[in-house]
């Protein structure tokens, strides 16, 4: 880990130091077995990419035109379904994915994101997606990088796209 990140993840709790090296952090001794396993769970969905939604809910929430946005929701209908970031602008619909980063099978999440904001908002449901890392190294072929590829998917489904940095900036872009 990064020393600043460490110290922040450290303080929070989420790691501990093991000599030279990282350990998940924990409850505290002697705490019950389920308190230390929830601890232990809940350090690393933060480690594994809950910090984008946290980060995200964050953001939103000082979003002057959205109101009750809610982090980690669960959609029962048609299925059980985890929603990362939900929210209100007026009587629309905001639901936000987030990833970590341009992981394979990315395109296929913005089908799937499309679907679930039309079937749980309807068609003037509001998409968003938050990547924290988007690729932009040149294909082989010189033809693009993802980057420029998720941008112009993002914008022909209708789905805002909010990186890294406009959430390390605090300036989301406007949210349609």
């Amino acid at each position: 880990l990064p020393t600043s990140i460490a110290d922040a993840a450290e303080a929070a709790g989420v790691v501990e130091r093991a000599g030279d090296r990282w350990a998940l952090g924990s409850a505290e001794r002697g705490a019950p077995d389920h308190v230390r396993r929830q601890t232990l769970e809940r350090n690393a969905s933060l480690l594994n990419g809950a910090w984008v939604e946290i980060a995200l809910h964050a953001a939103l929430s000082e979003h002057t035109a959205l109101r009750d946005v809610r982090w980690s929701v669960l959609a029962e209908n048609p299925r059980p379904l985890e929603h990362d970031v939900l929210a209100l602008k007026g009587t629309q619909l905001v639901l936000a994915s987030c990833k970590r980063s341009t992981q394979p099978g990315i395109f296929g999440h913005l089908r799937e994101l499309s679907t679930h904001a039309s079937r749980l908002g309807g068609l003037k449901a509001i998409k968003a997606i938050c990547i924290a890392r988007i690729d932009t190294n040149r294909r082989a072929d010189g033809t693009g990088t993802v980057g420029s590829d998720l941008t112009e998917v993002c914008e022909s489904l209708g789905i805002t796209l909010i990186t890294g940095a406009d959430l390390r900036r605090r300036q989301l872009p406007d949210i349609a």
